[in-house]
């Protein structure tokens, strides 16, 4: 009996991951139908308050129904925070595990910066990193094409401090 339950609950995973639209490249599941976030500065350090307004800026320049709420806006929780981890890793993404697993979407989410990285970092290099998680809030995944895109990893994050068209494409074809 455990084991078809086991195997009933990992159909069912698998069935939910595989709902995303496939366009540019691969989104995660059914999300919002608008992409308005209240974003949170949690940061124990000034160090990233740029790049944050400056990647807050430059995706809500865009032909996007992109926008921030005022901070007074609390309906979901969307924060930014600083950590320190040995770890090659620039930021990471990290949804609400319940709301990814049942729903393929997070309406809730973190986006952890590693102060490993970027602590020496340029702003522009920050703001690279910031512009490329937000896009995982707004339904992208990493782009492995061969198309300037800001959720490439192989981008140079110097100079590639903003959405580019694919990006635009894709966040304009998931709302």
């Amino acid at each position: 009996m455990k084991k078809k339950v086991v195997m009933l609950l990992l159909t069912m995973i698998f069935l939910l991951s595989c709902t995303g639209i496939t366009y540019a490249y691969t989104y995660y599941g059914s999300g919002h139908n608008i992409a308005h976030f209240h974003l949170q500065n949690d940061c124990t350090t000034t160090l990233y308050n740029t790049a944050i307004t400056s990647s807050k800026s430059a995706w809500t320049n865009t032909s996007t129904p992109v926008y921030f709420l005022s901070s007074n806006d609390t309906d979901h929780y969307h924060g930014i925070e600083n950590y320190s981890y040995a770890d090659t890793t620039n930021a990471y993404y990290s949804p609400s595990w319940w709301e990814y697993i049942f729903f393929g979407r997070a309406t809730v989410f973190t986006i952890y910066l590693n102060d490993y990285k970027l602590s020496n970092a340029t702003d522009n290099y920050r703001q690279s990193v910031i512009v490329h998680e937000l896009g995982h809030a707004f339904c992208l995944d990493d782009n492995p094409a061969e198309s300037p895109s800001i959720m490439r990893y192989d981008r140079n994050r110097e100079t590639m401090i903003v959405p580019q068209q694919d990006d635009i494409d894709g966040v304009n074809e998931y709302y």
